[in-house]
């Protein structure tokens, strides 16, 4: 059983998307997670999905700042997409 929080994820994040695979998760303890960029178009704000790759678990950032290098699924057909590949991921609120 999970027991982490939001507040647990939001503590143990990195300052910068290059360490996220040297991070361990707040609810498992393995090591490396993954994250996606969501966004709009014409915008650099949008949100951030967070989650462990071994646990599945994650949380969602919103009205996040996306830097200009990062790869964001801007289009809904690529955003549906991506919900339908990791359908397993659990949200913790």
């Amino acid at each position: 059983m999970n027991n982490s929080t939001y507040m647990d994820w939001l503590k143990a994040l990195p300052a910068d998307d290059e360490t996220f695979r040297e991070c361990a998760c707040p609810a498992c303890g393995s090591l490396g997670l993954a994250y996606q960029y969501f966004g709009f178009r014409d915008s650099n704000f949008g949100w951030k999905l967070i989650w462990c790759e071994v646990c599945k678990h994650g949380i969602n950032i919103s009205r996040t700042r996306i830097p200009e290098s990062a790869h964001t699924l801007v289009e809904e057909s690529e955003q549906a997409e991506f919900n339908r590949q990791h359908s397993e991921i659990r949200l913790i609120s």
